[in-house]
């Protein structure tokens, strides 16, 4: 894998990696380092009969156990523990 791209605003780190040929990646994937989560964004295609998908993945990496409390679409919001 490349070096990605990387961007910095105020306590927030943006990293940019290019897709993968010959992966699911429909597109690069973003990856957003803030408050001791990274949140992972990329399109994905993992069959090629199907739409392409929006993948989204939430990782703690350095903050102690909490919660994740996201919503959706304003569906109301649902909470994780992470």
């Amino acid at each position: 894998m490349t070096e990605p791209e990387s961007f910095r605003a105020r306590d927030a780190v943006v990293e940019v990696y290019d897709r993968v040929p010959g992966t699911d990646d429909a597109s690069d994937m973003y990856v957003i380092h803030v408050h001791g989560v990274n949140l992972l964004i990329r399109e994905r295609k993992p069959d090629p009969d199907e739409p392409v998908e929006l993948f989204l993945h939430v990782e703690n990496v350095t903050r102690g156990s909490t919660v994740l409390v996201m919503d959706v679409n304003n569906a109301g919001e649902t909470d994780y523990r992470i």
